[in-house]
């Protein structure tokens, strides 16, 4: 009875929330941009390009400019000579993003730069001293994407910390997590190669869903099932949160040479910053249990949670009504 009308009173404040300020504070990923350029004739390019988004919910526009050369009359980039030079976004600069800028000949070769923040040029044709395997590109260019996504995605993040507080007692923590782990990298995997695939609005909402029922677990005094098998919800949930990366990942897009180094690489990346977020955690509760009185930790575990809660009720409303938008 008491977990339903906490599940009661978290909705109705994530609707009040989302009534009286809009969706300004959606859990977004911040999401690189990406230029694809494929050569479709000799020196025609047909081109894609997919915004960033900077974490904030504020997408970023990606307006290249090319070498004088070509004419860019979208979707296709016409050039009088072979590709060369450098793209430019102006003002780029300011919006701390990365960008994947990818080259595809007509030959099969590619060329693939991974822009760091705050860079708003890049080159467009490889140097001969720049050359390196379609593998090691995808390493350089989607580990430090998947370690991002994890890290800045406040949604999984927040699911990770769930996960810590209910777990209780290192190999149940240790078996929640590895579950999260082995599930969140089977949909990601089947999602990418074309196995499988999910809703975005429906996968989103769950993921929202997700928090929310950790937070409500967190708050029990003793712990229900979820407490009980953490590793079994985790494996359930991970399920879910793997369409969510997947969907990251393909709105990046994947080069056609190296889709499954570039998907291995993303996924390492994913589970260097769940780990440091476990790491971070479990030094941070140390920490707090040698400086605090039992009394005062319940107090600050139970206040974190109640954040939690508050943020995990404002996307499971604005991510069920973006579903029932989708579905109307």
């Amino acid at each position: 009875m008491r977990a339903a009308l906490r599940w009661c009173c978290f909705l109705v404040l994530g609707w009040a929330v989302v009534v009286v300020h809009g969706p300004l504070a959606s859990a977004h990923d911040l999401q690189p941009g990406a230029l694809a350029m494929r050569e479709v004739a000799p020196n025609t390019y047909r081109v894609r390009i997919t915004w960033a988004q900077d974490g904030s919910g504020r997408s970023v526009l990606l307006a290249p400019r090319f070498p004088d050369a070509c004419t860019w009359t979208p979707p296709t980039l016409a050039c009088s000579s072979p590709l060369s030079g450098e793209v430019h976004f102006p003002g780029l600069g300011d919006a701390r993003v990365r960008v994947i800028v990818h080259v595809r000949a007509l030959d099969g070769s590619t060329h693939q730069v991974l822009m760091a923040p705050g860079e708003e040029r890049a080159p467009l044709a490889a140097q001969a001293e720049e050359e390196a395997s379609s593998p090691i590109l995808a390493a350089l260019a989607y580990l430090p994407i998947g370690v991002e996504h994890i890290l800045l995605g406040p949604d999984h993040l927040l699911f990770v910390l769930g996960l810590m507080l209910v777990a209780r007692g290192r190999w149940r923590l240790l078996g929640a997590i590895t579950g999260f782990t082995v599930a969140h990298s089977l949909t990601l995997g089947a999602t990418v190669l074309g196995l499988v695939s999910a809703p975005t609005a429906t996968t989103e909402w769950l993921i929202a869903a997700s928090i929310l029922l950790m937070v409500s677990e967190a708050l029990r005094e003793q712990p229900g099932w979820t407490g009980r098998a953490p590793w079994a919800v985790a494996t359930l949930f991970g399920l879910i949160h793997g369409f969510g990366f997947a969907g990251a990942l393909l709105d990046v897009g994947l080069p056609e040479d190296a889709v499954l180094p570039a998907l291995f690489w993303f996924n390492v990346g994913v589970e260097l910053g769940q780990v440091a977020v476990v790491v971070a955690g479990l030094a941070v509760a140390a920490v707090l249990r040698s400086r605090l009185s039992a009394q005062a930790l319940h107090r600050t575990r139970h206040r974190f949670v109640l954040v939690m809660g508050v943020a995990a009720a404002w996307w499971t409303v604005e991510r069920a009504l973006w579903w029932w938008a989708t579905v109307a």
